[in-house]
């Protein structure tokens, strides 16, 4: 955590108004049923550090009086998100936790005064061991990370797909085209490269082009079965067709 974290963490503090619930041993943590120790009315910076003011129930002043607990645990969520908008706020002081098994070694122990209004220490800037919080907000980046990395692998395949099954229309357009007569199989090359990168052209251009009229063969009737006969009688009979 550095300077600009604790910023961050007073900033959202600030902006959310709402107290910060204690707990006890990070029960609220775990989803069940987690009675307050106390609340975080108020959060403030001085020579670094952060610091909160702190409103304790009667039974959390008793365990305290007693040594019974005897440090006070923070939460941080280091990728935290406005519960409303959902908006990114970043580094966020979820809750903290009366407790004997701290995260962090170095904030000191929590004493309830005669006044109750101690301020708790709640920074753990200088703290060198990099303590589960830390470890949880890398692991949390690293899900993250992964997410992002399946994402883009799911998004490749898809590509893939895509101009696998454009290939498969083009052909299919192209080979159609040329069953009907309106392109020769020499063009298909020439057809393939422009189906593939613009099909709707493509097929708008194939609409355009009109096959070409089949020439009529016309049967040898051999009406005069005169093997020798002269280019007049061949005359006649084309004269019969309809020639001039």
């Amino acid at each position: 955590i550095d300077a600009a974290d604790i910023e961050k963490m007073k900033l959202n503090f600030d902006k959310r108004s709402l107290d910060i619930v204690i707990d006890y041993e990070h029960q609220t943590l775990s989803g069940e049923i987690a009675p307050a120790a106390g609340w975080i009315k108020e959060l403030f910076i001085k020579d670094g550090a952060l610091y909160g003011r702190v409103s304790w129930t009667a039974k959390a002043k008793e365990f305290i009086k007693n040594g019974e607990y005897k440090y006070l645990s923070p939460v941080y969520d280091f990728m935290g998100v406005d519960e409303k908008t959902g908006a990114w706020q970043g580094c966020t002081l979820h809750s903290a936790a009366l407790t004997n098994k701290p995260f962090l070694d170095e904030l000191g122990e929590v004493r309830a005064n005669k006044n109750f209004t101690k301020e708790t220490n709640m920074d753990d800037a200088k703290n060198p061991k990099g303590e589960p919080q830390a470890q949880a907000a890398t692991q949390n980046g690293a899900n993250y990370e992964a997410q992002i990395v399946e994402l883009k692998n799911q998004l490749d395949a898809s590509k893939q797909e895509v101009a696998a099954l454009k290939e498969q229309l083009a052909q299919s357009a192209v080979d159609t085209a040329i069953v009907a007569n309106k392109l020769q199989e020499s063009q298909k090359q020439w057809a393939l490269s422009y189906a593939k990168a613009d099909l709707n052209g493509f097929n708008e251009f194939l609409k355009g082009v009109m096959p070409p009229q089949q020439k009529t063969s016309i049967p040898s009737n051999d009406m005069f079965a005169n093997k020798s006969q002269s280019d007049a009688e061949i005359d006649v009979v084309k004269f019969a067709l309809g020639g001039e």
